[in-house]
Order: structure tokens, then sequence, then C-alpha cells
């Protein structure tokens, strides 16, 4: 009996001792076990906000762009109007300068008939002068 209790004993004791370990070993675990459910749940906040923020950045950008495309319109708008505008005074350019053409013209013509008549009645005047002094 001596020996049986002998024998149980560093068996027991050796139970023990694992069982200490263990649950030591268990207590590192939750530990650990918080420690990183709590960085987990600051990641996940960290998570969330870095998400706010990406989908207020894609919002500006969104309208960003939206604008970017309106004053491009109007640019190309703009150019439009500017090119029409431009083709309306090179034909009226070109209207004037055909008009002012066609006057020349008419004043070159009117200016060799009015030569042609002061010529006519210099000459007219002369033979008058003539008869009247024979």
């Amino acid at each position: 009996s001596a020996s049986a209790s002998a024998s149980a004993s560093p068996s027991s004791s050796s139970s023990a001792q694992e069982v200490q370990h263990l649950t030591v070993l268990l207590r590192r675990r939750e530990q650990q076990l918080m420690a990183l459910t709590a960085a987990n749940g600051q990641l996940s906040e960290e998570l969330s906000k870095s998400e706010t923020e990406y989908r207020s950045v894609e919002q500006r950008a969104h309208a960003a762009e939206g604008r970017l495309a309106e004053l491009q319109s109007e640019r190309d708008s703009g150019r439009e109007m500017e090119r029409t505008r431009l083709a309306a005074l090179e034909h009226n350019l070109a209207s004037v300068s055909t008009e002012r053409d066609r006057l020349r013209a008419q004043l070159a013509q009117k200016q060799g008939s009015l030569a042609a008549e002061l010529h006519e009645r210099t000459e007219e005047a002369e033979a008058l002068r003539q008869e009247g002094e024979a």
C-alpha cells in the first residue's frame, strides 16, 4: 500500500503540473485571442473609415469628371460659334470686296466718260472761241 501510494503520487503530481501548464497555455491563448479581437475591431473601424473616404473621393472625382465634360462641351460649343462667326465675317468680307471692286470699275468708267465729255466740251469751247475771234 505504501508502494502504491508512492507510485501514484508522482503520477498525480505530474498530472497536476500538466493541468497547471495547460491552464497557463489556455490563459495565454485567451489573452492572444482578446488582443487579436481588439486588433480586428480596430482594423474593421479603419477599413470602414477608408471605405467612407474612398466613396467620398470617388464622388468628388465623378463630379469633377462631369464638370470637365461640361467645360469641354462649352469650349467645343464656343469654338463652333467662333467658326460660324468667322465664316460669316469671311463671307461679309468677300461681299464687301466684291462691292468695292464693282464700285471701282464703275468709278473708273465714270471718270473715263467725264474725261471724254470734258475733252469734247473743251474742243467745242475752243471751236466757239475761234469762231468768235473770226
